[in-house]
Parts: C-alpha cells; structure tokens; sequence
C-alpha cells in the first residue's frame, strides 16, 4: 500500500492543522488558550531550546517550562485535573537535573553513540522521575529536542495520533509506545524522508481530529503492516 508523500504531509500540517486546533479550542472555556499555548510550543519554546543547546552542548527544561508544556497537553488533549499541581510540585532544581540528564541520554544518539531506540526508551525512563510525567508527557519532553542534520526525533505520544492508528484503547505505557506506536510512525518517516517523527505526529492528530483512520485513508492504508522499519537490537 502506497504511504502518504511527503509534500501531502506538510500541506495538511500547514492549511488543515490550524483549523482543526481552533475547532478544538472552540471546545474550551477560554478558545484563546489553546492557541497561544500552541504558538508558544511550535515556535517559541524550540527556538529557546536550540538557542540552549547551541549555547551550552547540553539541554533543560525550567520548571515554569515544563508547567507550560503540561498546560498545553491538557488544553490539547485529554484534561487530567490532578496533573498540573503534580507537576508543579517538582522542586525547581530536580526538573532542571532530570531534563538535563534524560536530554543527554539523547545526545548519545545524536553524537552516534547508541541507537535511537535505546535511547528514546532511556531519556523517557529518566523523565518519568519527575512527579506527574508519565510516558505519554515524557515523550512530549523529548519531542522538543532541536533539529540536527538527519537524526530522527521522537514524537509525541498523544492520544489522537495513536487513535488513528489503532483502534484499540491507550493504555499509556512505555511499551506501548516502542513497540505499538513509534514504529508505526517510523514506517512513514522511512518512506517520506521524514525525519522529524513530530510532523508526524501532528498530521495524524489533524486528520484523526478530521473523523479520519488509518484504514480510512487511503493513502496511509495498512501502511505499517506492509512495510515495516527494520528494528535494532537494543544494547
């Protein structure tokens, strides 16, 4: 079954993907906040981000950063009351310590010391030691590391893009995303050149958001099971 192109992709990201986030901001009590937020996470934060990481080889988030970053996946996806102030109850120090060491367990990627897989799984066990960072918003923490060369980022675990993929019910855990979700968007990062696996990640929300799945698509048809990425043994 043929993937989607590359040029499909980007277009949907660029001229559907704003009209999906404001019809879901419309579902909120303050529309606004949604988009701001989503401004802030697309454009500013990675800017900031790469800026760090040019400036100092290594990588953190601030509290108030990670706090933002939690805001924008509860006004995006599914709202969890208790999350927020869980996270929120991290002290300053250890979000700064936790974020730095789980970037660089990422580094060692980039850097052609280990492989991804081995690293995205490592940097997500280390984010999930702060109070209130799951799987699901550790990978959104890696999901902002900036852009180098060829190298893949992981995406975002959100609850839409793995809805397109399966019908089947989330149940948020590591394994879960390795071995059920990543690989699924691998397949099309492999196919379209893609390696940003968070474009991904942000087409499939958008079409899934559009009533749409991957068996409904015909384009992205059965696309993970008839073309597979090949998977590294973990060190």
């Amino acid at each position: 079954m043929a993937f989607p192109t590359k040029d499909y992709i980007l277009t949907t990201n660029k001229e559907e993907y704003p009209k999906a986030l404001e019809v879901k901001g419309q579902t909120k009590k303050d529309p606004s906040k949604l988009l701001q937020l989503d401004n802030w996470k697309e454009e500013e934060i990675p800017k900031l981000l790469d800026l760090r990481y040019q400036k100092e080889s290594h990588l953190f988030l601030t509290k108030e950063e990670l706090i933002k970053l939690v805001e924008w996946k509860l006004e995006k996806g599914k709202f969890r009351p208790t999350l927020r102030k869980l996270v929120a109850s991290n002290d300053e120090s250890f979000v700064k310590q936790v974020t730095e060491r789980g970037y660089d367990i990422f580094i060692d990627y980039i850097e052609g010391k280990e492989g991804f897989l081995t690293s995205v799984k490592e940097s997500l066990e280390e984010f999930c030691k702060l109070k209130g960072v799951g799987p699901a918003t550790a990978t959104l923490i890696l999901s902002l590391f900036p852009r180098v060369g060829d190298k893949k980022v992981a995406p975002f675990f959100s609850d839409e893009s793995f809805m397109y993929f399966n019908d089947i019910k989330i149940k948020y855990t590591l394994r879960e995303y390795l071995d059920i979700y990543l690989p699924k968007v691998e397949a099309i990062g492999e196919e379209t050149g893609i390696h940003d696996l968070p474009i991904i990640e942000k087409f499939t929300w958008t079409l899934f958001m559009n009533g749409k799945s991957e068996s409904s698509t015909p384009t992205l048809k059965r696309a993970s099971e008839d073309s597979t990425v090949p998977r590294k043994r973990r060190k």
